[in-house]
């Protein structure tokens, strides 16, 4: 069914999430590249996406990830709506790169707790 295979999916994401906990920060940003460049299976890839993000700062080495993430919102798919909202609210620190005046800043790392 749709559902089981959705849920696969999203067990893969977290799988290669965990094998690139032990990578280098190098084959980590070359991993975290190359998912945003990729543009077969999208919804793998913004699953992907923001597992890693909930361990590493991925705007160190990708710039435009953040618009990158926002495109996908533009997608026919609803199932990669879902995982572009995920992609972004799984990764709490890029709130605090939008929110960067002090009181903002407090409530956002507060509630990302």
């Amino acid at each position: 069914s749709c559902l089981a295979a959705r849920a696969a999916i999203g067990n893969q994401a977290r799988c290669i999430a965990a094998a690139a906990t032990h990578a280098t920060p190098a084959a980590l940003s070359d991993l975290s590249s190359r998912l945003l460049k990729a543009s077969g299976l999208r919804y793998l890839e913004l699953l992907c996406l923001g597992e890693l993000g909930r361990g590493f700062d991925l705007t160190r080495d990708n710039s435009t990830i953040f618009t990158t993430l926002l495109s996908a919102f533009d997608a026919d798919s609803e199932d990669t709506k879902s995982a572009a909202a995920f992609a972004l609210g799984a990764c709490p620190w890029w709130l605090l790169v939008l929110f960067s005046s002090p009181p903002l800043t407090i409530v956002v790392a507060y509630h990302g707790m």
